[in-house]
């Protein structure tokens, strides 16, 4: 099973949701830091460094997913059943007890976005800016 790396230790961080609120972000402004997309949300930032995802459903639905040209970072996901070899799994833990502290461990329960979180903290950010995690629908209903 795969561990986390310290790769972007003392650095800021942002977790980038498909929410309704990200489509009036000027994206251009993430442009050389760091960034993890959680689910969808590659595709308004194909840039960023990693893609994370919980729900192996979520990437059975071929039209979610990037296509292997569509986007270059790397893809983690805790969904065990995922066999797909650009696919790198990390074990889900309950949370209860609070964010996971080792390496190959994310926690969550039915949010890809805490364990985007968790994964943030293992490679070393010490600020974690949220993006687009509005928790409801838009106005029109799109999520």
């Amino acid at each position: 099973m795969w561990a986390a790396e310290k790769i972007w230790p003392g650095e800021t961080v942002f977790i980038l949701a498909a929410g309704p609120s990200t489509l009036a972000l000027d994206m251009s402004r993430l442009e050389g830091r760091r960034v993890i997309a959680v689910k969808s949300a590659w595709k308004v930032y194909p840039a960023a460094d990693v893609l994370f995802f919980a729900d192996g459903r979520w990437w059975r639905e071929k039209q979610l997913r990037p296509c292997a040209d569509q986007f270059a970072g790397k893809i983690v996901t805790s969904a065990q059943e995922i066999g797909d070899p650009r696919v790198t799994r990390i074990t889900k833990i309950d949370p209860s007890n609070g964010f996971a502290t080792k390496p190959n461990q994310v926690a969550l329960a039915r949010s890809s976005t805490t364990g985007a979180i968790n994964l943030a903290i293992h490679f070393g950010a010490t600020r974690i800016v949220l993006l687009g995690v509005d928790a409801k629908p838009a106005q029109d209903g799109r999520r």
